[in-house]
C-alpha cells in the first residue's frame, strides 16, 4: 500500500532485516554501557555537527512542539521552545512552560521565559514574540492564582525586554461587564512597539465606552507607552464600521502579513457591512451585506481595498454603490503592505467580465507616485486582474484559498481550474481545464505561468482525468488550495523557488523521476520553470525515494499575523536563497535509516543527506532551517552527544561547522613521585573521539571532508502525564490554535 502517512504501512522483509540491524545497533549500546541512539558525528551531510540545544537537565521531562510551540530566530542563534518541566530559571509551573535558548561560545543556555508572579500579577501566556527572540509579550492579570488569571476581567500586556526584565506595555484592558476578557494578541510589529489585540463579544464585555458592538469580535491597537486603545474597524470619522459582525484581520483564516512590517502601521481587515437582522442581534454576512476588505493606515485613516477604481475617488468609507458589490476574500500581503492580494466574483477593472472567483493585486502607495508619505496619506494607486483567462467567455476559477504570496509581494503562486497560460512546463505538461492547475504569477514580467497539476483524488486532477495522479492515491493535494489554516508549500523571501508537498508524479523522466504513489517534496524556481524532485534517495538509497509506502513533508505554515509564523520561525522548509530545503519521511532515504520513522533530511543543490540519527526508536520531528541553511533544528529523544543520556526527547541543532570547544579538565593536586612527570613521552591511548567531550557538547567541528564519530546514549524514555503542577495552561490564543492542530508525522502533519 502507498501513500500512507509516515510510520504507517506493512512492514517489508527489507524493512525486516533493516529492524533487527537496528536493535542490533540498540542492543550493542545497551551492552557498552548505556542504550546507544545512533551515531553522533559520523556521516553528516555539509560537515554539520550535531549541538544539543536544550539542556541536559529538563525536571524529569522532555521538550516538544504541540501545535505552534518552537521558533528559530531568523539568525538561528536563539530558539523557543516548550516543555512539561520547570527548570532554567522558570518562574512558572504550567502545564506547557517556555524557554528560550541562546547559543553562546561555550553551549547553548536556556532560560525560562515565564516570570514569577509579583505583585499579585499572573501570567495567562506567551502571545507574541520578536523575529530575533530578543523580545516576548505575554497577557497578565492582577490575580494570585492561574485559574484566576484565565478567568480575569482585566488583561495588561507586558514585554519581556532582552536582559529579562519586564516592560508594561499597556494600559489595564478591563471589560466594562466585569465578565471574562477574552482577548488575545494577533500580532504587531517587529520590535513589540505597537499591537494588533482582539477582543470577543459575545456577549458585550466592552473594553471602553466608544466600542459599541453588540455581537462580533473586535480589533484594537495598542502602542507601547500610550494609555489610550483604538478600534480599527471604523470609518475616518471614527464610527464602527459594524456593530454586530466580526472585524477580522485579514480575511480571518488567512492573515499573512495583515500588519505590515516593520511598523504595523497598516493593518489589513474585513467586516461584513451587516444590521441586527433579529432581536438577538445576528450579523447579516451574506449576497446584500457582502464581506469587504479595509485598511486601516497610521491609526488615523482607513481606506476601502475591495472595489473599482473605476468609481473614481471616495472619502466614504464603505464607499456608496449602487450596486452591492460581492464578497472580497483576503489572501495576502506584501510585508511593506504596498501589495494586497485578494479573490473576488466581482469584476473589478475595464474589460474584465469574468463573473468566477479572480486573484487581484492592489497596490498602496502615496498620492500621484510619490516616493515618501505618511502612513495616513496612503491610497490605492492600481488594482490588477492576476488571473485573466485569455480564451473569450471563459472563467479563471482560482479556487477558494491561494497557495503561497511571497514576503516580498512580487510572486503569487495559486491554483485554478481555468487555463490561463499558453504553452507547456519545463517538464512538457500544459494546463487543462477544469484541472487543479497551479499557477505562478510574476510581478516583474506582469505574467502567469503553468506550474504543473495537482491531484484531487485517484487519477483525477480537479474535473479531468490525469495519469500523473496514482491509481492507488490515499490522499490528495487540497492542503495546498483549499485548508485556510495550515498549507504545505512555501517560498522564498524573494518568490523565486516554491517548494510544496504533492501526490502529482510531475517529473517523469531521468534520476529524479517520480513513480510512487506516496507524496513527494519538489523545489520549483520560478526564473526557469524547472522542477526539482526534493524528496530522492542519498546515493541512490530506496530506489532513489521511490521504494517505500512512505509519504515526504514540509512543516505545515500557519498564515495568521503573528510574527512568529509571519516570519517561518516555527516551520521554515527551505534556505533564503533556495539552495537547501529539509523535509521528513518515514522512507529510508538513507541507509543508516534503519529504525522505521520518521526522520530528517536536507536537500542541498540536488543531494539529499540524513540529518536525524536515523535509529530513534520515536518520530523524530520539528524540522526547521535557518535563513542561511546553517542551522538544521529538530527534535528527538536519541542521544546525540555523550551528555544526553536521559532518553527524553530533545531539541537539536545540526550546525554547520558546529561544535563547542572542550571545557578544561580538573587537576587533581599530586603528592611524591607523582610530582615529577613519567620519564619518557608515554605512546597516546587510543580511546573514542567523544570520550573526553564534556556533557551537552560537540567535539570541534573536523575539517572536510572527514568527520569525527561518538557513541550517543539514551536511557529508557519516560512518559509525560497529562496533568503537571495542578495547573492549567494558559488560555493564550496560541494555545487555541495549537489545540486546533496536533503536529504529527510526515504525511498526515498537522512554512509561506
Amino acid at each position: 500500500m502507498r501513500g500512507h502517512v509516515a510510520g504507517a504501512g506493512a512492514v517489508s522483509p527489507k524493512w525486516a532485516r533493516r529492524a533487527v540491524a537496528g536493535c542490533v545497533t540498540l542492543l550493542v549500546g545497551v551492552l557498552l554501557g548505556g542504550a546507544s541512539a545512533g551515531p553522533a558525528l559520523a556521516g553528516l551531510p555539509e560537515v554539520r555537527v550535531y549541538e544539543q540545544v536544550s539542556p541536559e537537565f529538563k525536571a524529569g521531562y522532555p521538550v516538544f512542539e504541540v501545535g505552534l510551540y518552537k521558533a528559530l530566530a531568523l539568525d538561528g542563534e536563539s530558539v523557543e521552545y516548550v516543555s512539561v518541566g520547570a527548570f532554567s530559571g522558570s518562574g512558572e509551573d504550567f502545564a506547557l512552560n517556555r524557554y528560550v535558548a541562546r547559543r553562546t561560545s561555550q553551549g547553548w543556555v536556556s532560560s525560562g521565559l515565564f516570570p514569577s508572579p509579583t505583585g499579585g500579577e499572573c501570567y495567562t501566556g506567551l502571545e507574541l514574540m520578536s523575529p530575533d527572540l530578543s523580545r516576548f509579550e505575554f497577557l497578565g492579570s492582577p490575580s494570585p492564582t492561574a485559574r484566576g488569571c484565565q478567568f480575569s476581567p482585566t488583561l495588561t500586556a507586558w514585554v519581556r525586554e532582552p536582559d529579562g526584565s519586564l516592560a508594561k506595555a499597556s494600559p489595564a484592558m478591563t471589560t466594562a461587564s466585569g465578565q471574562e476578557n477574552s482577548g488575545a494578541i494577533e500580532g504587531g510589529s517587529s520590535d513589540l512597539s505597537r499591537e494588533v489585540f482582539e477582543h470577543q463579544d459575545t456577549p458585550p464585555e466592552h473594553l471602553f465606552e466608544e466600542d459599541e458592538t453588540r455581537v462580533g469580535n473586535e480589533l484594537f491597537e495598542l502602542e507601547v507607552g500610550s494609555p489610550s486603545i483604538r478600534l480599527i474597524g471604523v470609518d475616518n470619522g471614527g464610527a464602527q464600521l459594524t456593530r454586530y459582525c466580526d472585524v477580522n484581520l485579514g480575511g480571518g483564516d488567512e492573515a499573512f502579513d495583515a500588519i505590515s512590517q516593520p511598523d504595523a502601521a497598516q493593518v489589513l481587515f474585513s467586516v461584513a457591512i451587516g444590521t441586527r437582522s433579529s432581536a438577538d442581534g445576528a450579523c447579516e454576512a451574506g449576497p446584500e451585506h457582502p464581506t469587504e476588505l479595509f485598511a486601516r493606515l497610521g491609526g488615523t485613516h482607513t481606506i476601502e481595498i475591495s472595489r473599482p477604481l473605476s468609481e473614481g475617488a471616495c472619502l466614504e468609507v464603505p464607499c456608496t454603490r449602487a450596486k452591492k458589490p460581492a464578497s472580497a476574500l483576503f489572501q495576502g500581503a506584501s510585508e511593506d503592505g504596498s501589495k494586497v492580494f485578494f479573490t473576488s466574483e466581482q469584476p473589478l477593472v475595464a474589460g474584465d467580465e469574468d463573473h468566477s472567483d479572480n486573484l487581484y493585486m492592489a497596490t498602496i502607495g502615496c498620492p500621484g507616485g510619490s516616493g515618501t508619505c505618511a502612513a495616513a496619506q496612503r491610497e490605492v494607486t492600481s488594482l490588477a486582474l492576476l488571473s485573466r483567462d485569455p480564451h473569450p467567455g471563459q472563467g479563471a476559477e482560482v479556487e477558494p484559498h491561494v497557495a503561497v504570496i511571497s514576503p516580498d509581494g512580487s510572486h503569487a503562486y495559486f491554483v485554478a481550474r481555468g487555463v490561463l497560460s499558453e504553452g507547456a512546463n519545463a517538464e512538457g505538461e500544459a494546463p487543462e481545464r477544469g484541472a487543479e492547475n497551479l499557477y505562478v504569477y510574476d510581478g516583474a514580467s506582469g505574467k502567469v505561468a503553468f506550474v504543473a497539476g495537482l491531484c484531487s483524488g485517484p487519477e483525477r486532477s480537479g474535473a479531468v482525468s490525469d495519469g500523473r495522479c496514482p491509481a492507488s492515491l490515499d490522499g490528495n493535494d487540497q492542503t495546498l488550495w483549499s485548508k485556510a489554516n495550515f498549507h504545505e508549500v512555501q517560498t522564498t523571501p524573494d518568490g523565486a523557488f516554491l517548494v510544496f508537498s504533492t501526490y502529482a508524479q510531475l517529473i517523469s523522466a531521468g534520476p529524479e523521476a517520480d513513480t510512487d504513489a506516496a507524496k513527494d517534496v519538489y523545489r520549483y524556481d520560478a526564473a526557469t520553470g524547472r522542477l526539482q524532485r526534493v524528496s530522492i534517495g542519498e546515493a541512490g538509497a530506496d530506489g532513489n525515494g521511490n521504494d517505500s509506502a512512505f509519504n515526504a513533508s514540509i512543516g505545515e505554515t500557519h498564515f495568521s499575523g503573528v510574527l512568529q509564523q509571519q516570519y517561518e520561525l516555527e516551520s521554515r522548509a527551505i534556505s533564503a536563497d533556495g539552495s537547501r530545503v529539509v523535509f521528513l519521511t518515514s522512507a529510508p532515504l538513507s541507509t543508516r535509516a534503519v529504525n522505521g520513522q520518521p526522520d530528517v533530511y536536507v536537500w542541498s543543490e540536488g543531494r539529499v543527506g540524513l540529518i536525524s540519527s536515523g535509529t530513534s526508536i520515536e518520530p523524530d520531528t520539528g524540522q526547521t532551517i535557518d535563513q542561511s541553511g546553517r542551522d538544521i533544528l529538530f527534535m528527538t529523544s536519541a542521544g546525540l552527544v555523550p551528555g544526553d543520556t536521559d532518553g527524553l526527547r530533545d531539541l537539536y541543532d545540526a550546525r554547520i561547522g558546529g561544535g563547542f570547544p572542550l571545557a578544561p579538565a580538573s587537576r587533581e593536586p599530586c603528592a611524591g613521585d607523582a610530582c615529577q612527570g613519567p620519564l619518557s613521552t608515554p605512546a597516546p591511548t587510543l580511546v573514542p573521539g567523544s570520550a573526553s567531550q564534556p556533557a551537552g557538547g560537540n567535539l570541534p567541528a573536523p575539517p572536510p571532508p572527514a568527520v569525527a564519530t561518538t557513541k550517543a546514549k539514551a536511557a529508557k524514555p519516560r512518559k509525560v502525564p497529562k496533568k503537571h503542577g495542578g495547573k492549567a495552561h494558559s488560555k493564550s490564543r496560541q494555545g487555541k490554535r495549537a489545540r486546533k492542530s496536533a503536529h504529527g508525522a510526515a504525511g498526515g502533519r498537522g512554512g509561506r
